[in-house]
This record gives structure tokens, C-alpha cells and sequence, in this order.
């Protein structure tokens, strides 16, 4: 029997592409929806799925104890702020929980993560799955000025400081100055505020990962869609790090989508 793997979905289009890899390795993805999340999107319908909720987790490991499944993926959109809507009696969220230091992303994760190795489950790498969605070096679409180019240097510093302890992955940048840090409220929200503050001239945005990002959670994501955050605000464009940020649409449609709306997207 060939082995399954138990992909644990939040929203987005990565999803998707995580359950076609594990097909074209020969091997069968079970796909679990978080309830608290948009569905994901364009995936193959022959994939069996189940809801599981982040608010019941004691649900969620009794279905892969059933199903005898020992390896899993977790990828897709998590809105955190929802950990703020309600509470929860279910035993092994609150245990969780209670293990964490705070509620921070890498302090939740490596509770789970001992949850899991202590369940026999082995947690694989999002790479292992996502090696398309890491596009080549370069620029697409317009070519960054030399204004936006410090920007650019000024924001990926600040970026992956902000990252590693745990803020945000993504900071905005005008004229050196730095216009919005990323928390709980996401990448769009940011670029949203950055907008705001600037009268629509939001500037670059810098999205990086950790110093030292662990492959299996959280591996920061970019796409088309917050390239129409950016070009609503007034933003110049973005830069990404170079293997470590999963684009969620085709390059080509990216570098398209930017010589369209006057942008850039730096991958370096």
C-alpha cells in the first residue's frame, strides 16, 4: 500500500499543489481542512478530505491514529487572530497550549511538533512537496530605482530581525523609512495599513523568513494577490529571499502581472 501522508490545510492555493506532489510521488495525500479557514482552492476532487478544527485537536489525531497515517505536511493560510474567538475544552489543544511559553507561532509549533513525534508522526518538510513554487533569481517586471533599491536593503534586514523573533515576516518600506511592521493581522493588512499612513504611496514590501526557518511550518508565501494589495496602496513592489519564500502562482504570471501594474518583484 502505497504511503499516506495526512496534509494539514489551512487556506490558499499551496494546498493544492502539496496534494498533486504527493501524487506524483507515487504516494496518497489525506487532506484535512481546517474549519477556521476558507477551504483551499483547485483541489483535485479524487483527494479524500476531512474538517478538523484547531479548537479540537483530540478529533484530528484520533482520525490518524484510525487511519494509521505516521506522516504528515501542514501548509496553507492560518489567520491567528482567530485563537482569539473562543475558547476550547478539547484536552490536547489546551495541553498544547499550556506546554507553550506563549502563543507565539515557534513556541505553538514546537508543542505540536512534540505532540506529534511523541504520537509517532513524522512531520515532513514543506519543500518536500513545494520544490516548483521556489522560483530563480531575479527581477519581474519594471526595474527597481536606485531609491528602491535601498529601500530594499534597508527593509530585508529589518524583515528577517522581525521574523526571527517572531513578529512578522514582512515590513514596508518608503524612502527608508520604515511604514508598517507585520504582526497577527497578516501581509495584506500590512500593506492595507501601509497605504493608509502614506496617503497610497504604501513603498516596497520586504517579506522574509526566520534567521534559522525550520522547512516544516510556516515557510513564508507571495503571490498575485498580494501584488493587488500592493498596487491598491501605491506600492513600488517587493522583495523576497531568494529558495526560502513559495510563490503560489506561475513566475511568468507574476512577472506579467507586475509589467502590468508598474512593479517589481525581487527575488534575491
Amino acid at each position: 500500500m502505497s504511503q499516506r501522508i495526512a496534509v494539514l490545510a489551512g487556506s490558499g492555493k499551496l494546498p493544492a499543489a502539496v496534494c498533486n506532489n504527493i501524487l506524483r510521488k507515487k504516494k496518497v495525500p489525506f487532506l484535512f481542512i481546517l474549519e477556521e479557514e476558507d477551504p483551499p482552492v483547485d483541489v483535485p476532487e479524487q483527494i479524500f478530505s476531512s474538517p478538523f478544527s484547531l479548537f479540537s485537536l483530540e478529533n484530528l489525531f484520533q482520525t490518524l491514529e484510525a487511519e494509521n497515517i505516521k506522516s504528515a505536511v501542514t501548509i496553507g493560510k492560518f489567520h491567528k487572530e482567530r485563537l482569539f474567538y473562543k475558547e476550547t475544552n478539547d484536552p490536547i489543544s489546551n495541553m498544547l497550549l499550556s506546554k507553550a511559553r506563549n502563543r507565539n507561532d515557534m513556541e505553538l509549533f514546537r508543542a505540536f511538533l512534540a505532540y506529534l513525534h511523541q504520537k509517532g508522526i513524522h512531520l515532513c518538510s514543506q519543500l518536500d512537496f513545494l520544490e516548483d513554487h521556489l522560483p530563480p533569481k531575479g527581477v519581474y517586471g519594471k526595474i527597481p530605482s536606485n531609491e528602491m533599491l535601498d529601500d530594499i536593503q534597508f527593509g530585508r534586514q529589518l524583515a528577517e530581525q522581525c521574523a526571527t523573533l517572531d513578529i512578522g515576516q514582512s515590513v514596508m518600506v518608503s524612502k527608508k523609512t520604515i511604514v508598517a511592521i507585520e504582526a497577527i493581522e497578516g501581509t495584506d493588512a500590512c500593506i492595507k495599513r501601509a497605504g493608509n499612513l502614506t496617503k497610497g504611496q504604501a513603498g516596497v514590501l520586504c517579506k522574509m523568513p526566520r534567521k534559522n526557518q525550520d522547512p516544516r511550518f510556516d515557510i513564508p508565501g507571495f503571490g498575485i494577490q498580494t501584488l493587488k494589495y500592493l498596487a491598491e496602496q501605491g506600492g513600488t513592489g517587493a522583495s523576497i529571499a531568494l529558495g526560502k519564500v513559495l510563490v503560489t502562482d506561475p513566475i511568468d504570471e507574476i512577472g506579467k502581472y507586475c509589467l502590468e501594474q508598474n512593479l517589481f518583484l525581487d527575488i534575491s
